[in-house]
């Protein structure tokens, strides 16, 4: 990942890292001749050879979720095993195959369920209880609260474990999931209020009560948003009002390796000012906070476009919208809006105001 000062953009594709491992089960059914129906519960004559005397299969029943089967033949040396195939037919049952002799196969039906406290099948976990916010939703395990909402879809903002690197090694993480902003679906990586701002760039690896995800303040570790970025695409920052900001997902480490209090270039999906929008725009863009001597963690000034090369003030077409020289989306903002002008205050300014970042 890298930034250019002055007018450059910069590019989020460089420093992400893609292809995590993810669940998966991998099934491998071996068989010779013969043709077994799709329905488990019938009695058929098998295909034994030339000196058949008409030997039969026959399913015993069920117990427990399982099949159980037994197969003999009369001919010399043949031996059909149920579940095997010809030609492309594919019988679709996740079979487990174990042979007594030279006449006799077994076969053993698993049915995939749910609820009975064992990973099978394409079921990536299985805990019995029907919670949605332990970690294991419906057997599928979420990556990222959008998967939280497309497992279990209307359900309410608040509090879920996520495993955001699947079978990797790193532990299952508790995060907020805001389900109600433009459709919901956007894991919370940091909150931070104006009355006590964390003051330190995003890419600064600076955790926060990273397992106390409902607190006020409040910041996951760098390494685990490293390991949520290949499954997210938008960034969102705002102060619970109208005002916010969308990006990549990828900008979250934008200014990482720039001088400090250096500003660059980033691309908006859309910027939202005091009811001034613009969409796929850019804006010049400072990264490092209050706490490191800057102006502002993840601040936009209007009138500092300049020093991307950029014209002032953006959203009204060179007229200022907020205070002179306010950092506009800091709530550690070292110039806040003072209010004296109309529109007011913008949301992160305002007395209380909480930012949130999130990534969905």
């Amino acid at each position: 990942m890298r930034g250019i000062a002055g007018g450059g953009a910069l590019d989020y594709t460089g420093g992400m890292r893609l292809g995590l491992l993810g669940a998966g089960v991998v099934v491998a059914v071996s068989g010779s001749t013969g043709c077994l129906d799709r329905n488990p519960m019938f009695e058929e004559p098998l295909p034994t050879g030339s000196d058949s005397d008409g030997a039969t299969t026959k399913v015993e029943g069920m117990t427990n979720g399982v099949l159980s089967t037994t197969t003999s033949t009369t001919s010399e040396g043949t031996t059909v095993e149920p579940g095997t195939t010809t030609e492309h037919e594919d019988t679709h049952w996740p079979l487990t195959t174990t042979s007594t002799s030279s006449t006799t196969t077994g076969m053993t039906f698993v049915m995939e369920m749910c609820g009975d406290g064992m990973v099978e099948g394409g079921e990536e976990c299985d805990d019995i209880n029907p919670d949605i916010d332990d970690g294991c939703i419906d057997c599928k395990v979420p990556r990222t609260c959008a998967d939280v909402r497309q497992f279990v879809p209307n359900v309410d903002s608040g509090v879920y474990e996520i495993d955001v690197d699947g079978m990797g090694g790193y532990p299952p993480l508790a995060v907020y999931c805001d389900m109600a902003t433009t459709g919901g679906g956007w894991t919370v990586i940091e909150r931070s209020p104006r009355e006590d701002p964390i003051g330190t760039a995003l890419f600064v690896d600076a955790a926060v009560n990273s397992n106390l995800p409902e607190e006020p303040r409040f910041r996951i570790k760098k390494e685990a948003i490293e390991l949520l970025l290949p499954h997210v695409a938008e960034m969102r920052i705002d102060c619970g009002g109208d005002d916010y900001l969308l990006t990549d997902a990828g900008a979250i480490f934008s200014g990482e390796g720039l001088p400090v209090c250096a500003r660059a270039t980033v691309v908006y999906k859309e910027a939202r000012l005091k009811g001034y929008a613009l969409t796929d725009t850019e804006l010049c863009t400072g990264f490092h906070g209050l706490a490191e001597g800057c102006w502002g963690a993840w601040n936009v000034d209007e009138y500092s476009q300049q020093d991307c090369g950029l014209p002032p003030h953006p959203w009204n077409f060179m007229v200022p919208i907020t205070s002179d020289g306010a950092d506009a989306f800091a709530v550690d903002a070292s110039a806040l809006d003072n209010g004296q002008m109309m529109p007011p205050i913008h949301d992160c300014h305002e007395p209380g105001a909480v930012r949130v970042v999130m990534l969905r």
